[in-house]
């Protein structure tokens, strides 16, 4: 390599020489000649070599000057095109400040430029999703490659935008390691994508919806229907008896089977309702919903459910309560009909954001990936349905032998 660099240096510096050398005479004229004594060739050779190096000089002077011109063009061609480039640029240094940026990335913070530089970029990163920035970071020093992620970016007002970040590995000017990162706003597709999402979900739910009414049509006519028909047989006996049995002993038992039968028949009618829509719900909150629902449910199938909730008196929106009641209910149904537990615990964090809720269960436990590649599971798909739904985010653990535990974890907007 040292060698080619030098033989090109030659090959240059003889080419700038012939290029003087064919110039010389026109630029400078024939060399002096003295009327007296002849000038000695040596001394003419000098004069000769000091204007062909003087008009190598001019020539180099020329082509500096040209070149200067045309990196200074391309210079602010370059700083044009990565000011007014349509995504935001970032350059971080090993310490996590921001070293350079370009205007689109000042505008995309709602911040100057100047008060930009300096500033940790995990400050415009939101919050619940640093985390992900971390790993980001991690994988793109483990790797040799580009890598990208997207996350939820914030501006100086505090609103929250969401991003594809593309990261690589450089060195600046001085040989400094930065990352340089590529910044695209993709709030509009999230949200077209979420829309349509949502409208899929909500397809969805409306069949789980209807699946739910079945089912508690079902459930209704088992419940009451026996009870009912033995309540007009013994409606049709105390009629063909009464008159002359008023006060036998099979009279009177009758009568009191006929309240039992109405009594549990209520019972039966009360908790099918509460089941569709829990009148404690609207008037106590989430946590008395679930409360209600868990006594409801020891009563009539043994489970035993612990109900671990510090803030008891936090009410949340409606459709929040709503949401996740229903996954309570959805996951307790399934620890009685499909997990044979005897106890489960759901746990509520209300206040700190965000918000949680996980339910957890002594039972026989699953194989999820078994169970999705089997299509089961229409239960845990409507949970995770109603969950994507709300913005939040439905993760499960469960292992044959090992119980079953679902979380959520939701950011209200």
């Amino acid at each position: 390599m040292h060698h080619k660099q030098t033989t090109d240096r030659q090959a240059s510096s003889q080419a700038l020489r012939q290029r003087a050398e064919a110039l010389e005479p026109q630029l400078t004229g024939p060399l002096p000649v003295s009327a007296g004594a002849p000038v000695p060739d040596e001394t003419l050779r000098l004069l000769h070599e000091l204007r062909i190096h003087q008009i190598e000089l001019t020539m180099q002077n020329e082509e500096l000057r040209t070149a200067q011109l045309a990196l200074e063009l391309e210079r602010a061609r370059y700083f044009d095109l990565y000011d007014l480039a349509p995504v935001a640029y970032c350059s971080v240094d090993d310490k996590g400040l921001i070293v350079q940026a370009n205007l689109t990335a000042a505008a995309l913070f709602g911040v100057d430029r100047t008060l930009l530089l300096k500033q940790a970029f995990i400050r415009f990163i939101f919050k619940p999703d640093q985390a992900s920035y971390y790993r980001h970071c991690q994988q793109l020093h483990a790797s040799d490659t580009s890598q990208s992620c997207q996350l939820r970016m914030v501006k100086t007002n505090g609103a929250s935008f969401w991003v594809h970040l593309v990261s690589t590995l450089a060195d600046d000017e001085a040989g400094m390691a930065v990352q340089r990162i590529v910044i695209s706003d993709i709030t509009e597709q999230k949200r077209l994508g979420l829309a349509a999402r949502q409208s899929e979900i909500a397809r969805n739910l409306l069949q789980a919806q209807e699946e739910a009414r079945r089912r508690f049509s079902r459930e209704l006519h088992d419940r009451t229907s026996p009870n009912l028909a033995a309540l007009r047989i013994n409606l049709e006996l105390i009629i063909a008896t009464a008159p002359q049995s008023r006060d036998t002993q099979a009279f009177t038992d009758c009568v009191e089977d006929t309240r039992a039968l109405l009594a549990d028949t209520n019972w039966s009618i009360r908790d099918i309702c509460a089941e569709l829509h829990p009148p404690a719900l609207d008037r106590g909150g989430l946590l008395d919903g679930i409360n209600n629902y868990a006594l409801l449910l020891a009563r009539r199938t043994g489970l035993m459910v612990h109900v671990d909730c510090p803030q008891d008196n936090v009410r949340l929106p409606p459709e929040l309560e709503l949401g996740f009641f229903r996954i309570v209910q959805e996951s307790l149904t399934n620890c009685v009909k499909h997990a044979q537990a005897s106890a489960a615990t759901v746990t509520l964090q209300l206040r700190a954001r965000p918000l949680r809720l996980s339910i957890s269960d002594n039972g026989i436990g699953f194989d999820p990936a078994a169970a999705e590649t089997a299509g089961q599971g229409q239960g845990l798909r409507n949970m995770r349905q109603t969950v994507e739904f709300l913005n939040g985010h439905f993760s499960l653990v469960s292992a044959p032998g090992c119980g079953t535990q679902v979380c959520i974890e939701i950011e209200p907007t």
